[in-house]
């Protein structure tokens, strides 16, 4: 599993979002894969995935909170 950031289209620009890549289902996104296990990102934006655990289950990064603040994750 590889994680970092990219630009994807969103609107009428591009936007930074956090990735997975594995060799089983390639580039995903960090957002769309959460949300489908029925994690609640109402809100959040998902900027940069920086590390990712040896067990595959525990990814850190930044994002954008709902408030328009940078946090950890």
């Amino acid at each position: 599993m590889v994680v970092g950031s990219g630009f994807s289209a969103f609107g009428s620009g591009f936007s930074k979002e956090a990735f997975i890549w594995t060799a089983e289902n390639g580039v995903q996104s960090l957002t769309d894969i959460l949300i489908s296990e029925g994690v609640v990102l109402t809100g959040w934006e998902l900027r940069e995935a920086l590390g990712v655990f040896a067990d595959g289950q525990t990814i850190v990064g930044t994002g954008i909170n709902p408030d328009g603040n940078s946090e950890g994750l």
